[in-house]
C-alpha cells in the first residue's frame, strides 16, 4: 500500500468513526460538556515507510487557554500527548506482511481503542484516571493545573 492511499484510507475511516477533519489531523466529536478535546494526527517516519498516530489532549481553560472545534492541530500545543500502543505498529508499518485488506480491517481496532480512550480523556477526572493507570504521562505542572480546575 502506498503512502497516499494509506493516508486517504485512514482519513476515510477516521471520518466514518466520527472524528472531525481539521487542519493537520482529526478531532474527536466535541460535546458542550467536554472538559478536554482529543485530537489525532498521522506522523510519517522520516526513516521508513511507516506512520505514527499521535494523540493530543487539550484541557479546556488550563493555563488560561480555551480551544474550539476548529482546532488547528498543527498550530496548537497540547496539554498532554501520547502515541498508539505498540500493538498497532504493524498496521502503520507499510512494509509489514499485512495485505491491504488485513490492514484496513485492523483499523477498526485502532478506532475502538481511540474511541474508548477519547471517551475517558474528555473529562478531567478521566484524564487523571488514565494517568494513574499509566495510559498517559502528565507532568507535575499539568497535574496541578487539572487539580486546580477540578477544585474551582
Amino acid at each position: 500500500m502506498g503512502v497516499n492511499r494509506f493516508k486517504s484510507i485512514f482519513d476515510s475511516i477516521a471520518v466514518k468513526n466520527r472524528w472531525l477533519a481539521v487542519k493537520g489531523g482529526w478531532v474527536h466529536s466535541i460535546k458542550e460538556t467536554d472538559e478536554c478535546i482529543v485530537s489525532i494526527d498521522l506522523q510519517k517516519s522520516s526513516h521508513a515507510k511507516q506512520f505514527y498516530v499521535n494523540i493530543q489532549i487539550y484541557v479546556q481553560d488550563a493555563f488560561g487557554r480555551r480551544f474550539d472545534r476548529n482546532l488547528q492541530v498543527q498550530n496548537a500545543i497540547p496539554t498532554a500527548f501520547r502515541r498508539l500502543p505498540k500493538d498497532f505498529d504493524d498496521i502503520f508499518d507499510l512494509t509489514s506482511v499485512l495485505n491491504d485488506n488485513e490492514r484496513i480491517a485492523r483499523m477498526s481496532g485502532v478506532f475502538r481503542f481511540l474511541e474508548d480512550y477519547a471517551r475517558e480523556a474528555t473529562s478531567l477526572r478521566g484524564l487523571l484516571k488514565l494517568a494513574e493507570n499509566g495510559d498517559i504521562y502528565l507532568i507535575a505542572g499539568v497535574r496541578e493545573e487539572i487539580q486546580r480546575l477540578l477544585n474551582s
